[in-house]
């Protein structure tokens, strides 16, 4: 039986860096989260990961079609915060493109699960448009 090997993510391998934004295997987004209660730091990253057990807080139906809720970078700090029984609110977030550093724009669901945090990242003048995240 032949088994597939599935592409690995490396600045090498990509060829053409905008492919390799699109590759769906590569983690995209990096969230990094300060608690200044606990004075903890966690971080996340995107992608699809199996067996994570979410807080019951968050758990549901995702606001973005097509993407399950847990695949967020955001998603997972705030789940692993909750998890050790913080508050989101207590957060201080900065989520970022891992390819380009560039400060990254949250999806429906990272707004809803983050709306008590700050978030330094953002745009001050976000322009409502939500398709900009939507996954194409």
């Amino acid at each position: 039986m032949k088994m597939k090997r599935k592409k690995k993510c490396s600045g090498e391998d990509a060829g053409d860096l905008k492919q390799h934004l699109n590759d769906s295997e590569c983690h995209r987004c990096v969230a990094v989260a300060y608690n200044k209660s606990t004075r903890r730091i966690g971080y996340g990253m995107s992608g699809q990961f199996k067996k994570v057990k979410i807080h019951p807080s968050i758990w549901g139906k995702s606001l973005v079609a097509g993407r399950p809720r847990g695949t967020c970078a955001e998603f997972r700090v705030v789940n692993e915060a909750l998890t050790k029984g913080e508050l989101a609110s207590d957060l201080i977030f900065y989520v970022a493109d891992i390819m380009t550093a560039e400060p990254k724009p949250r999806c429906r669901n990272c707004v809803y699960l983050t709306r008590d945090a700050t978030v330094l990242s953002d745009d001050l003048r976000f322009d409502g448009n939500f398709r900009k995240t939507a996954r194409r």
